[in-house]
């Protein structure tokens, strides 16, 4: 009897996980034992490897301990003597996002001053349910959780003390968790732009009898 043309199966066509887990799945079955197989991915760490399992039937992948950098297309290729087939499916890694980008700070007044940022390259596969501003005053070692709701890329930090240095930092969130922090490269000085000043104007009225 001729054997099939037809060497393996993909059981799978995606799943998902969260970072740092054991990823050991089936992802194809064998029509007949092959002399070797292996695995592409788009972005695939030295970790991932193909296990032959269960009388050489099955392949399995296995990465020990997923990163969201093992998100991707797979792809394992069964080989014999008589030809070879391939099977792809795709594996998502969950994770929390990486920081904000091209934080800057502008309009920078006595008690007050703007912040904006970019969104992180990459949402960790959820969507971003907001920012966290952080502030330290030069002459402090500790770093304040601003209280304010973040939704957008930008935002007005308030409160400041004229004359004092600070410097900012601005971290996304998902429900898996904070990214690392995006910081300002330097400190900046609060005091009002060089040359505004508040003008107190005095009317005076004088009224005169007619007649």
């Amino acid at each position: 009897m001729p054997r099939s043309t037809k060497c393996c199966e993909v059981l799978l066509n995606s799943a998902t996980w969260r970072r740092g887990a054991s990823i050991v799945v089936i992802v194809i079955k064998l029509s007949w034992p092959p002399v070797s197989f292996c695995t592409t991915s788009y972005r695939v760490t030295v970790a991932a490897q193909v296990k032959q399992e269960a009388a050489e039937e099955k392949a399995a992948l296995h990465i020990p301990s997923s990163v969201r950098g093992d998100t991707g297309k797979y792809t394992i290729t069964a080989k014999n003597e008589f030809g070879e087939d391939s099977g792809d499916f795709n594996v998502i890694v969950l994770d929390k996002p990486l920081p904000p980008t091209d934080l800057a700070v502008k309009d920078i007044f006595a008690d007050h001053c703007s912040l904006s940022w970019k969104p992180p390259a990459d949402d960790g596969g959820a969507e971003l349910t907001g920012y966290v501003i952080e502030k330290k005053d030069d002459d402090d070692d500790f770093w304040q959780t601003l209280p304010d709701v973040v939704s957008g890329t930008s935002h007005t930090v308030k409160g400041l003390k004229k004359g004092k240095k600070y410097k900012f930092r601005v971290r996304a969130e998902n429900i898996y968790g904070l990214s690392d922090p995006a910081e300002t490269d330097k400190s900046i000085l609060a005091k009002n732009p060089y040359g505004r000043h508040t003008c107190l104007l005095i009317f005076s009225a004088h009224c005169s009898r007619v007649g």
